[in-house]
């Protein structure tokens, strides 16, 4: 009972570490991103939609979000849209992009394609074709469905309520600080916190790397073992020996794969809905690190989803160190 739970350990062990590469690279995709939270004076989607109409150096803006991927579904009460409502998320380089979620066919005159994730966003499936649609005030039947390189999202459009949760996305550029300056003039918004992710991601990937380092020194230390000849030499403890070098390095390898290799098997459904939660979730939740403007105040806080990732890294860091002691004793693994 007691080999089993040993091996219950660092089966854990190296599973956890998947959940937390999958995570960290759900979060790298906005590396070069960050964002600002309005603690007061609070603007409306419209006052900013004309403030990025009407300023015309702000050139960084990626993305507008209010709150979450859940939220925004909450508030479909019918399954109407307005194209002016769409905005895309996930892609640093393109700013409130309509082309790639969805067109019209031109073979029919009311017939349209839409993506897989705005299908799913509003019918809760992506079977719909035959459905109707509505698009600048104008009906159209879905006669397509395409998947999409980019997620999508519907925001309500109210010109008279403020969003609590509303964050601007920018894109870091040279001119990165003078337009952040200028949107935060022109909104006259003097409370805000900025969220620079660069600085989580720096500290996800170097405690990434500890079971890594572990697991190289382990094989190295298992090459020692194997050609340690005041053992006991034989051809069986040999062979035992290169395979368990062999499969640590195997181990190794693997873990250094991408990730999203791994995420490219999960079903559709799953991961457009995680892919969402990760976009609008994972920043606000994992390690937030905030650096108010006016005063240079920075403080770090850790909440569950951080403690899920390190909580990753201990059962994978204890199963190695098993792996070690098992060896220390001449012990079978």
């Amino acid at each position: 009972m007691k080999k089993i739970i040993y091996y219950f350990i660092i089966l854990i062990s190296f599973i956890t570490y998947f959940f937390a590469s999958y995570n960290f690279d759900k979060l790298k995709q906005f590396e070069n991103v960050l964002d600002i939270s309005f603690l007061e004076n609070k603007p409306t989607e419209y006052f900013i939609k004309n403030t990025l109409e009407q300023n015309k150096s702000i050139r960084d803006i990626v993305a507008i979000s209010n709150g979450g991927f859940v939220d925004v579904l909450e508030k479909q009460h019918n399954r109407s849209i307005n194209s002016k409502l769409l905005k895309v998320f996930g892609n640093p380089e393109k700013i409130f992009v309509k082309g790639d979620i969805l067109y019209k066919n031109y073979f029919e005159k009311n017939g349209i394609y839409i993506s897989n994730s705005l299908a799913y966003s509003i019918f809760k499936n992506e079977n719909v074709i035959g459905n109707k649609i509505f698009v600048d005030n104008k009906e159209y039947i879905i006669c397509g469905v395409f998947k999409d390189k980019i997620p999508t999202v519907i925001i309500e459009n109210n010109e008279d309520d403020t969003f609590d949760n509303i964050k601007v996305f920018f894109y870091k550029t040279e001119d990165m600080v003078m337009n952040i300056n200028s949107f935060i003039r022109f909104n006259n918004s003097q409370n805000i916190y900025i969220n620079n992710i660069n600085t989580k991601i720096n500290l996800l990937q170097f405690t990434l790397q500890i079971p890594k380092i572990l697991i190289l020194v382990l094989t190295i230390y298992l090459f020692y073992k194997v050609f340690n000849f005041d053992n006991r030499f034989s051809i069986r403890n040999i062979f035992y020996q290169l395979f368990g070098v062999a499969s640590i390095i195997i181990l190794y390898f693997i873990l250094n794969i991408d990730i999203y290799l791994l995420s490219s098997f999960t079903p559709n459904k799953w991961s457009d809905f995680d892919y969402y939660k990760s976009i609008f979730l994972n920043i606000s939740n994992n390690l937030r690190t905030y650096a108010q403007i006016d005063k240079t105040l920075i403080f770090i806080n850790i909440n569950g989803d951080v403690f899920i990732i390190l909580f990753n890294i201990f059962i994978n860091m204890v199963g190695i160190i098993y792996c070690f002691k098992k060896i220390k004793n001449k012990e079978k693994i």
